[in-house]
C-alpha cells in the first residue's frame, strides 16, 4: 500500500510505507559477486558462463557443497590423467585498479596428467583456452600455490604463496593494479596478506575482458567469486549497492533499481513485528528504527545461499556501509536493539551464532519488545531464543534478575503439549554482564542431531519437539505457573 504522499522525513504511519524523495542515480560499479546459487543444480551455469577446454563436458556443473548451509558451488572436471583441463569464462570490466576473490577447493581425483596444477585463474582476453592472458594464480600439483609455475621462482618471476591441502576450502583475494608499465598483484590467502609482486605490464594487459576458472587433469570447486573496482580486501567486495526509495516495515524495503530482478527487499535471518492486517506491538517502533537507519540512504547488499522469499521478495543481509562489520548490518542491529526476533530461512546460516547472540543481548538487557510486548515482558526469567530449525533443536532460557533462581520442577512444553522438566536442585544464576550463553543462561536440547557443547546444556528428547511452520513455547514454575511465552512465526 503507498499513501499518495512523498514523505521527507520519517512518520510512524501504520499501514503505509514510508517514502522518500527519489535519489541521484545510482554509482556505476563495475562489480559482480556470483555464490552460484540462483543456478539449476546439474547444468552448467550458461547464463552467464561460457565452458572451454575438456571437450565433453561431463561434470562442469553446479553441485550441491558438503559443508552446513554452503549451498551450490561450481564443479570443474578435467579429463583424469589426460592432457584437458577444464575452463569456465565470465565477463568483467576491468579498470587500472581491481580486487577479485575466489573460494576455490582442489582435489586429486583421478591422478595428475599433463596440466601441472590442481586448479588455476586467469584474466583473458576472450573465453577460451587459447587466448592470451594474466595469471593470477596456480594450485600446484607439487603442494604450493604460485604466481607462476616455474619450478623455483625468483623476484622476477613469482611467488610461492604457501602450501594447501587438498580437499580444503582457500579464500583467495587479489588485488590487481596496473600503470603505465607494471602490473602489481597483492594476494591474500583466508584473510592474511601473504605477498606482493611488481611484473612488466604485457601488450594485452589492456584488452582483458574474461575471468577464466580452470581446474587441472583433475576436478576443482569455485565459490563467492567477485569482481569489485577498489581492491580493497573491507569495502564488501561482492555487494550491490542501490538507495531505499520506501521502507515498508521493520524488515522489508524497496530499492531505487533492480537486484536479480527485484527492487523488494526482505531482510534475512530476522522478523519484526507485522504493521498488517493488525499493528503488533512494537510494529511501528521496528519499522520507525528501521527507517531511521536506512531511509533513503545508499545500502549495500550481501546474498546468502537462498535468495527469494515465499512471496517473491529478495532475501538478503543489507548494510548501511560496505564494511564487513557486523554492526554495519541492518539486520543484526535490529536484533540487538530489540526490534526483531531470529527467523529461520531455508539455507541461510551465515550469520545464525552472531544473530543469537545479538538477541540473547536484546533480553538480557530488556531492550526493545523485551521489555514492553507481551503479558510476560517484564519476566526475570524468560525464554530468550529458541533454535527450530536443524537436527540439534535448543531452547535457551535466561536469567536477567538480580537472584539465583531454582528451576527444579519448573517446565518447557510446545504447543503440542510436549513437556520437559527441570531436574531437581537445579539453579540458574542471576544476571551476567557476559554476552550469549553464561552462567545466567540454560540450554535445553531436542531433535536427533549431536547437541552442540554452549554450556549449561540440558537434553531433553532424540525427538524433533519445535515445528519449523511456528510454535508457541511455555516455561512454567514449579506451582505450575506461567512464567514465560515465546511464539515464533514460521518461514
Amino acid at each position: 500500500m503507498q499513501c499518495g504522499l512523498l514523505l521527507v522525513a520519517v512518520l510512524a504511519v501504520s499501514g503505509c510505507d514510508l517514502l522518500f524523495p527519489e535519489p541521484e542515480a545510482p554509482s556505476s560499479d563495475a562489480l559482480w559477486l556470483d555464490t552460484f546459487q540462483t543456478y539449476t543444480r546439474g547444468a552448467f551455469p550458461t547464463e552467464n558462463w561460457i565452458m572451454s577446454g575438456n571437450a565433453d563436458a561431463a561434470g562442469n556443473e553446479i553441485v550441491m557443497g558438503w559443508e552446513t548451509g554452503e549451498g551450490h558451488i561450481l564443479q570443474l572436471k578435467g579429463i583424469y590423467g589426460g592432457n584437458w583441463s577444464a575452463c569456465a569464462y565470465r565477463a568483467v570490466e576491468l579498470g587500472d585498479l581491481h580486487h577479485l576473490r575466489f573460494r576455490v577447493r582442489t582435489s586429486d581425483v583421478g591422478g595428475v596428467g599433463y596440466h601441472r596444477y590442481n586448479a588455476a585463474v586467469e584474466l583473458t582476453t576472450g573465453p577460451d583456452w587459447t587466448t592470451d592472458g594474466r595469471w593470477l594464480f596456480f594450485f600446484g600439483t607439487e603442494g604450493n600455490i604460485r604466481t607462476t609455475l616455474s619450478a623455483d621462482p625468483g623476484p622476477a618471476e613469482g611467488l610461492i604463496l604457501g602450501s594447501y591441502e587438498l580437499g580444503k576450502w582457500y579464500e583467495i583475494e587479489v588485488s590487481y593494479r596496473r600503470s603505465s608499465d607494471t602490473v602489481t598483484l597483492t594476494y591474500h590467502i583466508n584473510g592474511e596478506r601473504v605477498g606482493t609482486i611488481e611484473l612488466p605490464k604485457s601488450a594485452q594487459e589492456e584488452d582483458l575482458q574474461y575471468v577464466g576458472l580452470y581446474s587441472g587433469d583433475t576436478m576443482a570447486w569455485f565459490d563467492d567469486v567477485g569482481v569489485s573496482p577498489d581492491g580493497n580486501y573491507e569495502d564488501g567486495a561482492g555487494m550491490q549497492s542501490a538507495v531505499v526509495r520506501a521502507v515498508n516495515d521493520g524488515d522489508t524495503i524497496a530499492l531505487d533499481r533492480e537486484i536479480l530482478g527485484l527492487s523488494r527487499v526482505r531482510y534475512t535471518g530476522i522478523d519484526t513485528p507485522e504493521l498488517t492486517p493488525a499493528v503488533e506491538c512494537f510494529a511501528t517502533e521496528a519499522t520507525d528504527a528501521n527507517a531511521g537507519l536506512v531511509g533513503g540512504q545508499r545500502v549495500w547488499l550481501e546474498l546468502d545461499s537462498r535468495t527469494l522469499d515465499n512471496v517473491g521478495r529478495l532475501l538478503a543481509y543489507v548494510r548501511t556501509s560496505p564494511s564487513l562489520a557486523i554492526d554495519a548490518m541492518v539486520n543484526y542491529r535490529l536484533l540487538l536493539d530489540g526490534y526483531a526476533t531470529i527467523f529461520k530461512v531455508e539455507e541461510n546460516w551465515r550469520y545464525v551464532d552472531q544473530f543469537r547472540d545479538a538477541q540473547l543481548d536484546a533480553a538480557q538487557n530488556r531492550r526493545g519488545m523485551w521489555s514492553w510486548c507481551g503479558d510476560y515482558a517484564g519476566a526475570d526469567i524468560l525464554i530468550a531464543a529458541i533454535q527450530y530449525w536443524s537436527d540439534d533443536e535448543f531452547v535457551v532460557v535466561l536469567n536477567r534478575g538480580d537472584q539465583d533462581v531454582s528451576l527444579a520442577e519448573w517446565t518447557l512444553s510446545d504447543d503440542a503439549g510436549h513437556t520437559f522438566t527441570f531436574p531437581g536442585t537445579y539453579d540458574i544464576q542471576s544476571w551476567s554482564p557476559i554476552v550469549g550463553i553464561s552462567l545466567s543462561t540454560r540450554v535445553v536440547h531436542s531433535g536427533p542431531g549431536d547437541a552442540q557443547t554452549l554450556g549449561n546444556d540440558l537434553e531433553w528428547t532424540d525427538s524433533h519437539v519445535w515445528n519449523e511452520d511456528g510454535d508457541t513455547a511455555y516455561l512454567r514454575n514449579a506451582q505450575g505457573e506461567i512464567v514465560h511465552v515465546y511464539t515464533y512465526r514460521g518461514f
